[in-house]
């Protein structure tokens, strides 16, 4: 039976993995995927790539950029090969959610978690279709968590050494990764105090703090930008609200089947069910770590550093497994009340409801493809089809900053199929050399130009035309 239930997870992930590629790279790339090329493209040296993130260039840690650096050079031209490793990473995600879900629940659990993970909007549109780190670190913690329980389950070197580089692979993806950490040793500590667990349960932690320390080294030596200076506004208790309904695609029902599941767990600790507690300490173990890193990261956005509040939506993909078990978790609670445990009524239901959701999610994936914020791909196509983009006298002024830049010249060259276009920063621009071109395309999607550029371009330059879906201005020398 187990074999067959897997294959189950198998079929959901292979289903998601080919829509994926089918929709993967048709919507053109935002401003931090652009900024991800221009930090991980052929032009940058891995060392290069690396002083960058220790230079806080980027606020996540390297591991997904130095896999994509090296990806970049195999791959031919296009957003959809690109994102590929990220839409794998998803669909494994996928099929561990069944794993997980047997593990904290039951065989039925698993299948609903698979099936939930496979009709998640978050997961397509938020992780599998961004050139980010999300799917990477989705598909970091559904192996966490998995092997989580294995060690606890069997207790061997070999599990806890596995589970440690696990841990590694998590915080390496993304630095909530490293909150998910500390959230996993005081749930350990529990356990080695109630003797639950030995000792050598501690290796595994030990190994992720070791491996990571240097990176933090390095990060504190480097760093040109402060982690405690960000931009996003100090969190609110409605922001709380707010990352849970991401995370649960704005689906209803999934609210409800999870708040089903954290009650679950809270009657059981109620009722002072020891031995559950201990049987069932995954689905524990999904709650906790979904209050320690909410409120520790709320706590430090909204008190402790509100000028650096890292409490942002997206970050929250970490923990998109526990919150999703915990909507199996949920559906399954209902489907065995609806008809006993034996009965197939609440599966049936269930897993409509569920699919009703996929259905929705292609809807929305369907609107989201038909439209884009950042057209940078587009402006791309644009610029090359004006017939002087190659003369000599003719320069493409960025307002976006130098990453950005560099990013957006994987389009301009077609991944350097074509001949180099001259672009140019404004951040990096010397008004003195931009003076030897006669016309000049502004172009530029989320910086503003600065009160300097404007100044320049008015005292030099003429405006003599626009490209209004594109963004583009267009100035010839005065």
């Amino acid at each position: 039976m187990k074999r067959k239930i897997n294959y189950f997870y198998l079929t959901f992930a292979v289903i998601a993995f080919l829509f994926m590629l089918f929709y993967g790279g048709v919507q053109s790339f935002w401003y931090d995927e652009v900024y991800q090329i221009g930090l991980c493209d052929t032009s940058v040296s891995l060392k290069g790539l690396l002083k960058s993130y220790a230079m806080l260039e980027d606020y996540t840690p390297p591991l997904y950029a130095v896999l994509m650096h090296f990806w970049y050079m195999l791959v031919p031209y296009g957003n959809e090969w690109l994102l590929i490793p990220s839409e794998l990473f998803a669909a494994v995600g996928i099929y561990m959610m069944g794993l997980l879900g047997e593990s904290a629940g039951s065989k039925k659990t698993g299948i609903f978690a698979s099936l939930v993970g496979a009709c998640s909007e978050v997961i397509f549109i938020n992780a599998a279709f961004e050139f980010r780190s999300y799917a990477l670190v989705f598909c970091a913690m559904t192996f966490t968590l998995w092997f989580y329980g294995k060690k606890n389950r069997e207790g061997t070197i070999k599990n806890i050494i596995i589970y440690g580089l696990a841990l590694m692979v998590l915080v390496y993806s993304h630095y909530y990764g490293a909150v998910v950490c500390g959230a996993l040793v005081f749930f350990d500590l529990f356990l080695l105090w109630k003797k639950k667990i030995g000792f050598k349960h501690s290796i595994s932690y030990f190994m992720a703090g070791i491996s990571f320390f240097p990176w933090l080294l390095l990060v504190a030596v480097y760093h040109e930008r402060s982690i405690a200076e960000f931009w996003i506004q100090p969190a609110k208790w409605t922001d709380i609200k707010a990352v849970y309904d991401f995370l649960l695609s704005d689906n209803r029902i999934f609210a409800v089947m999870f708040l089903a599941g954290i009650l679950l767990v809270i009657m059981m600790m109620i009722k002072g069910e020891w031995q559950t507690f201990y049987e069932k300490r995954l689905s524990v173990l999904n709650v906790w770590i979904l209050f320690f890193v909410t409120f520790t990261m709320f706590l430090y956005g909204a008190f402790l550093n509100k000028q650096g509040s890292i409490f942002l939506a997206r970050y929250f993909l970490t923990v998109l497994p526990c919150t999703l078990v915990l909507v199996a978790e949920g559906f399954s609670a209902f489907a065995e009340a609806w008809n006993g445990k034996k009965g197939y009524y609440g599966i049936v239901i269930s897993a409509a409801v569920i699919l009703y959701a996929g259905f929705d999610t292609y809807v929305k994936i369907e609107a989201a493809v038909q439209t884009s914020s950042y057209p940078y791909e587009e402006t791309a196509e644009k610029l090359l089809e004006q017939a002087d983009i190659y003369d000599q006298n003719v320069l493409i002024l960025s307002k976006d900053n130098r990453k950005v830049t560099q990013g957006w010249k994987y389009y301009l060259t077609k991944k350097e199929s074509l001949p180099e276009v001259r672009i140019v920063a404004q951040e990096l621009a010397s008004y003195e050399e931009c003076l030897n071109y006669d016309k000049i395309y502004l172009v530029g999607f989320k910086q503003p130009i600065t009160e300097a550029t404007a100044a320049f371009l008015k005292d030099n330059y003429k405006k003599i035309g626009e490209m209004k879906e594109c963004k583009v201005t267009i100035y010839s020398k005065q």
